[in-house]
Parts: structure tokens; sequence; C-alpha cells
């Protein structure tokens, strides 16, 4: 087992160490005898025969397996008669069962196995006979359920039969985990060659009740639990991805007030419901997908304005936050309010522009699915001119010239982000009426084993599951949030070794329920402190003091520009490189660790105030895939301590990467435990030429 200390021999008067020492006296010269026949290429038939005896004692030495596929290859070469091949190959297979008989956990006998098959000359019938044997003495060892997917894709065999072979040891032993994922890649495996998506209905419910069975039998026992949360993920989402959001958003109103060069003041109405004001230099759009995606380009996205009835791009598009070529977020810049044609005295002032995402295929998430379009928006933007535009009359003195042409307002009726076909429409009813039966099954567990974890976590997800599929996602949210965020709550307190997973979970639900309802925004939403950024009030959204420990939702926040995280548990920062117009960031008093966290707010190009007071960032380690490894500065002199060298270049590394990118004008970071490293001030001052106060102090 796991965690157990293995027992050494002992307490027998010392017969197992005379017993030990005998088995090595006799295998020694064994094993040497073997190694010279292996250096000698020899393979008489008496060779291999103490080949076989060794690996029958001792189906470790690998060596071994390799002469004696060395010797297989020859004796086959030097022979023309097949069926003395398959004499061969019976007598290899003899050889490895004799070793698995020592030891059925043995990777190179395993390994070999497969070899030997792989040759073609055996009945594959008899593999299958003995993975059964191996199975009844050992359900859930791994080694026959890998070898038996290796049979079955040699033979072809059917995936129904396999299933059904999965289904029978699940009957036998409702704990056998083993079967149960074979179980989830076989469904997979069969969806995927079919074309068939997974949310086939008769599926999954004859899925649900085979679960049932297993809960209902063993309450306790996690194996069905993993299983359930397989069938949820599967039965809740879709797995082509969607588009979540865009700025602009769909028949929005943008007014453009051109008041010098080459920046612009874009008014529109934002997440507050009232008017949010934003400086720009140009005019982008934001299309944010719930998956990384790659193929974003002019030809599978169509930009075009009227009245003109062209391309309305300057440039490309661009991935915001690149992870291999693909991102969830992508930006490109519209061109007309830069175009010279405009500063002239011009009436065509307003524009329809009408975006069409998936115009063409070639959108795809980075596990191959497409993204099913198109999707089509549209919004309107009016300039303002000032400056050169300026007309004068006796009584009021100069005036801002507006002129707009209200004929052009044409906002498009659907709203595309909510538009599904028919069949998905079909699958989020069965969905719902599943979920319902679900959660009702659920709570009746709960009433007889109420302290189950695993029943108090499946209702968890499952309200959650019934959120998102939802015809009406804010009604149904409104009413199961309490008791989501109730339940995960109790889940910290009776499994405190998973607390972290469960906060996370609340944190994003939450989240969730504040960023879907406007009256909970409207709530945390006010006039912020650093309207000097852009000359006039911002508004900024609070979101402090929640004892967030993840973020999620920002692709609904697409237009803020001042948020408020401090006082929360966070430590990780993804997501926030969904506010790319975000001026003002506060993530004061949380729990960030290192430098290579922030990597998601150096993608926010318009960020120029950030507070990281207060967090765990330190100059004495340099924390990277999980593993932190000391650096230790020796702050009493000017020398470091005797340290790998290489991961003090790799955090420095990390601070000029992440800051380098940014045009903070201020920075806080005191409270930091390495605040006071002077090395570290240095580091982050010379990545941030830009910088005008650092903690509230004048940059020299």
């Amino acid at each position: 087992m796991h965690g157990r200390p293995r027992k050494r021999g002992g307490g027998d008067g010392g017969a197992s160490e005379q017993k030990e020492k005998a088995k090595i006296a006799f295998l020694e010269p064994l094993q040497a005898q073997v190694l010279q026949n292996h250096h000698n290429c020899c393979y008489t038939k008496e060779a291999l025969q103490k080949n076989a005896r060794l690996l029958e004692l001792n189906p470790e030495v690998n060596t071994a397996w390799n002469y004696r596929k060395l010797a297989l290859r020859h004796l086959i070469a030097s022979e023309q008669d097949v069926e003395v091949h398959k004499a061969l190959a019976r007598e290899e297979l003899r050889v490895i069962e004799m070793a698995l008989a020592r030891n059925y956990k043995s990777y190179g006998a395993w390994h070999h196995r497969k070899w030997v098959i792989g040759l073609g000359l055996s009945l594959l019938e008899n593999e299958f006979r003995l993975l059964d044997k191996f199975m009844d003495a050992d359900a859930r060892n791994f080694h026959a359920w890998d070898y038996r997917r290796h049979v079955a894709s040699v033979q072809g065999a059917a995936l129904e039969k396999e299933l059904e072979f999965t289904r029978k040891k699940i009957y036998d032993n409702f704990s056998n985990y083993s079967a149960w994922h074979k179980r989830s890649t076989l469904l997979s495996q069969l969806f995927k060659e079919n074309g068939v998506d997974i949310l086939k209905h008769s599926t999954l419910s004859s899925e649900f009740e085979l679960v049932h069975q297993a809960f209902f039998t063993e309450p306790d026992d996690q194996s069905a639990w993993f299983y359930y949360n397989w069938l949820l993920d599967h039965a809740a989402a879709a797995p082509d991805p969607k588009l979540l959001s865009t700025w602009p958003s769909d028949a929005v109103l943008i007014t453009i007030d051109e008041q010098s060069e080459p920046s612009q003041l874009l008014h529109f109405r934002g997440i507050s419901g009232l008017e949010e004001t934003i400086l720009l230099e140009g005019v982008p759009i934001f299309l944010c997908f719930s998956k990384p995606v790659t193929g974003v380009s002019g030809l599978t996205v169509s930009v075009q304005s009227v009245p003109d009835s062209k391309q309305a791009l300057h440039g490309l598009w661009k991935p915001v936050a690149n992870k291999g070529g693909a991102s969830n977020i992508w930006s490109a810049d519209l061109n007309h309010f830069t175009d010279a044609k405009i500063k002239k005295r011009v009436y065509e002032l307003s524009y329809n522009v009408r975006i069409e995402i998936g115009s063409t295929q070639g959108i795809i998430s980075q596990d191959g699915h497409p993204f099913l379009g198109p999707v089509h928006l549209t919004f309107v933007l009016r300039s303002t001119f000032v400056g050169s535009y300026i007309v004068k009359d006796d009584i009021h003195g100069e005036q801002n010239l507006k002129i707009v042409e209200d004929d052009k307002w044409e906002p498009h009726p659907e709203q595309a982000l909510a538009a599904q076909s028919l069949s998905m429409l079909e699958k989020v009813t069965w969905s719902e009426k599943l979920m319902k039966e679900e959660i009702g099954l659920c709570r009746e567990l709960l009433e007889l084993e109420s302290s189950s974890k695993w029943a108090t976590l499946t209702l968890a997800r499952l309200l959650e599951v019934q959120q998102n599929i939802s015809q009406d996602k804010r009604l149904t949210l409104r009413n199961n949030t309490a008791e989501v965020l109730q339940l995960y709550e109790k889940l910290t307190r009776i499994d405190p070794s998973h607390a972290e997973y469960y906060q996370d979970r609340h944190s994003l639900n939450l989240l969730d329920q504040i960023t879907s309802d406007s009256a909970q925004l409207k709530e945390r939403w006010s006039i912020g402190l650093h309207g000097s950024v852009l000359g006039r009030d911002i508004g900024i959204l609070w979101l402090n003091g929640l004892s967030l420990s993840k973020l999620g939702y920002m692709e609904r926040l697409l237009s803020l520009q001042m948020l408020d995280l401090s006082y929360n548990h966070l430590r990780a920062l993804d997501g926030l490189e969904a506010l790319q117009f975000l001026v003002h960031l506060n993530l004061s008093h949380n729990l960030v660790s290192c430098v290579h966290t922030l990597r998601p707010i150096s993608k926010l190009q318009r960020l120029r105030s950030l507070d990281i007071s207060h967090n765990k960032l330190t100059g004495n380690s340099y924390t990277g895939s999980g593993v932190s490894v000391a650096v230790c500065w020796d702050l009493s002199s000017k020398n470091r301590m005797a340290t790998p060298s290489s991961h003090t270049f790799e955090y420095l590394n990390d601070i000029e990467d992440v800051f380098k990118c940014m045009n903070l004008e201020e920075l806080a970071i005191a409270g930091n435990p390495g605040a006071s490293d002077n090395q570290f001030r240095v580091s982050l001052l010379e990545s941030l030429p830009s910088l005008k106060l650092l903690d509230c102090k004048s940059v020299p």
C-alpha cells in the first residue's frame, strides 16, 4: 500500500536473510552467463533457456528482455517456415507468462509481450483469455488494463464489446476505478469516431443510471463519483468554442470625441449602465472566446462599415494572450477615425460597423473543435470634432460642432451571442430535465448520508451545471447561488485537505453571481479616485474583501477601467488579461508570491497604476512550475549567498519579462518581503522607464 514502509526481514532468526543470500548466490552466475551470451550474440537453445530461467526468477532484468528480442529476430530471419515462426512466438509468450506469474506488475514483461504480438504471429483471443485470468486475480491491475487496450486496438475489437466488458467489471466491483476510467475513454472514442456529439441522450441517460447503482450501493467510494463528474462535464458543455463577449458589444452606440491628436475620448454605455469614457488612440475591437482558438483573421472575421462597404480594419488580428499561437482573446483596430479623409470637412460622421465572426471556417480550438459560426453584431460609431471644427456665435462664444445623422443608427434586432440552433435548444432542454432529476437524487442521497463529501460536492456541481445550461440563467443563478456557496463552505469544513479547491469554486460562483446581475454590479460601482488619469471621473468596480481565491468571468467586464481586488486571497491572476481597457488595478493585501504570477497583467497595455503592496512577493525565491527554489539574497552584505545563480538569473529575468511590456506610471510594492531588497527594486525601475511614482514617492 502507498505510504506504508516495506517490511524488512527479521524476527525469524535470520532465515529470510539467509534465503536472500542464497538467491543472490544462484542468480549472480546465471546473470553473468546471460550477459556473456548477449555480448557474444549467442542464440542457441541452451542460451535461451538460461535467459528464460533468469527472467522467471527476476523479470526486472531489462537487458535480458532486449536480448530475447534480438534472439527472436535472428531465429525468424534464419528460418523460412511460418509455422516455425509461430512456434517461436508461442514459446516467447510462455516465457513472458512465467515471468508475470512471478511479478504481474513487471513493466519489462508487459512491454515485451506487446512487442511479440506486434509481430502478427499470435492468436489474440488467447491474449484476452490470459487477461481474464490476471484481472480475476486483481481487477485493478493497470498493466493488464493497458495491455487489453493495446490488444483490442491491434485486433480492431468493437468498442461496444469493450464497453460491455467494462460494465461487467463494474458490476463485479463498483470500486474498480480502472474499469470506470476505461469506460470513459471508450465512450469518448466511440462518439469521436462516429462524429456524434457526446450529448447523445440515450447513451448518457443509461450511464447516469449505471452510476446511480454505484452511489446507493457504496456512497463513500470515490471511483463512481469521479466518473459521474466526467459525465457532468460532457452533459453540460459543448466541446466547440463559443463567443462569450465582444467589445464593442452588439447594438451599442459609441460617440468619439476627437479632442487632440492622436488621442480620442470614446463615450458609450458600459457595465454600470451609465455612460463611460475611454481614452484611446484608435478604435479597437476585442473578441473573447470560451477557449483559446487559432485562425482568427480577415478570412474568418469580416469587419465592414456602412456606407463605405469595405474592410474596416487597420492591420491584422492579434492574439492578446498567446498560448502556442492560440488565444481566447483577439484584437484588431478600426481605421476609420485615423483616415485622412475623415479629418477633412466631410459630413459622413456616423458609421454602422458590421462584424461577422466565423464567416468562413477556420477558427479552431486547441483541442481541434471548430467555432460554429457565423455570429454577427452591429455597432455605431459617431464622431464629434473640435479644434479645427469650431463655430462661434454671439451668445455662447466658441462651441463644439456636433454633426450627427440619426438615420444611420440601425441597431441589429438580433442578439448575436444568444443565438442558438434548434438542435442545441433541444439538447439544452434535455440537459435541464436531466439535471433536475439528478439534483433530486443527490438530495435524496444526502438525506441518508448528510456528511458525505462526495454527495455534497456533486450537488454543488449539479447546481452549477443547471445554472450554465438554463434557458433563464439569471433566474436559475439567483435561485441556486446561495445554496452553492453554502455547500462549498460546508465542504471546506468537512474536507479541509481540499479547502483550496472549494475556496476557488466558492469564488467563481460568487463572481458569476455578481457579474451577471446588473443590480449587484451597480452596488459595487462608484466614481474612482484616479480620475486624473483621463482628466475626468472614472467608474471603479469594488471587488475587495470578498475572500476571492480565484478570478473568473472577467470577459463580462471588458470595458472596465478601474478595479479594486484588494483584501482577497488571490494567488493567481489568470483572466485579468481580458480587461484590455483597465487603467488602474488594486491588488494589495492578497497572496501573490511570484513575479511570474503577474504575467496576465503584463498584457494590459493601457494600465497606468498598479498596487501590489502587502502581498508575498519576495526577492528570496524563484517559483516556477510549482517548485520553489531558494535564491537567498544576503541583505547584510553586497554579496549573494552560495546558491544556484541560474535561478537568480531566471527570477530577475521574470521581473524584466513581466514589467518591460508595461507602461506603468504608478506602482506600489510596499509590504512585500522583497520590497526592501535593493536588487528587486533596481530591476523594477530598469524594466519600467515610464514609472513616475514608486510607493507614492517620485522616481528620480
